[in-house]
């Protein structure tokens, strides 16, 4: 659990919206080992119907509406093969860990394949909170701005973490860095952290930084009211806000594995067929 040492509550964004076209099926949906699950249908390798990726909400102003999200449940692949019945879908697990660190609520951002996702987070013994994001298609900046939305409605809330459904490897040993970095003093003359993220080496030496990223409620408004430049600006999620309060934006250590996210198909295979050990807990 990670000490009292932020204002609670402190809640989670985990974001499974995206339709993962490069993986080929949703990523919130791909099999992953685990055994803590208490969830009675637990995966036993059900056929699956974005990094990246993603109760109701309205549209925000200025943003075009889009169909109700209604309609019948993504058709399953038959051709994949059957799973152990200690398989979970990627979607728990991260929510399973996001609890672990101590984080509540998760709020789970929704859209492509929205009823098989939800339906993966039932019976977890923790408040989980769906948000449903009417423009999923639009890009990572419209789920972003979703679970923004959802917990600026909790005025208690001073900070927020924001992760991606593709990362296996994440470990609430992680999000207990990011956290006591966020409640480290401020050097004389420094500004108060905007946002904690965390960075490899290489991230570091290129001056990238990757997920989560803890984000106080001073970048709300304006993650908010990002408007994308360019189409591309809409995958990049509120990296763009991010970058123009660097100075504000605190880096953690991290190891490359904790950070790495599943992009296709290949990544998802290596990642099974190479179970090094996780970073400790």
């Amino acid at each position: 659990m990670i000490p009292a040492l932020l204002p609670a509550p402190l809640p989670a964004l985990l974001l499974a919206a995206g339709a993962s076209r490069r993986m080929g099926r949703p990523k919130a949906l791909l099999p992953w080992p685990g055994e803590r699950s208490s969830h009675p249908g637990a995966f036993p390798g059900r056929p699956s119907g974005e990094t990246g990726s993603e109760a109701t909400l309205e549209a925000p102003a200025g943003e075009p509406a889009t169909e109700p999200l209604t309609g019948p449940p993504t058709e399953p692949r038959r051709d994949l093969p059957t799973e152990p019945s200690t398989e979970q879908p990627l979607v728990r697990v991260l929510a399973e860990t996001l609890a672990d660190a101590g984080l509540s609520p998760v709020f789970v951002v929704l859209g492509h394949a929205r009823r098989e996702v939800a339906a993966a987070l039932a019976g977890l013994p923790f408040p989980v909170e769906p948000v449903e994001n009417p423009v999923w298609r639009s890009g990572m900046l419209s789920s972003v701005k979703a679970g923004i939305r959802a917990v600026s409605r909790r005025p208690e809330a001073q900070w927020a973490l924001l992760t991606l459904v593709d990362q296996p490897f994440l470990t609430p040993a992680l999000i207990r860095r990011l956290v006591e970095a966020a409640a480290a003093p401020t050097a004389p003359g420094a500004p108060p952290p905007a946002a904690v993220a965390p960075a490899d080496p290489t991230r570091r030496r290129e001056g990238r930084f990757g997920h989560p990223v803890l984000l106080s409620r001073r970048l709300f408004p304006e993650i908010l009211e990002e408007r994308p430049r360019a189409p591309e600006d809409e995958d990049r999620g509120a990296r763009r806000v991010l970058v123009r309060h660097r100075a504000a934006v605190r880096l953690v250590p991290a190891d490359a594995r904790e950070l790495a996210t599943l992009e296709t198909p290949a990544d998802y295979d290596r990642a099974r067929r190479h179970p090094i050990a996780a970073p400790p807990r």
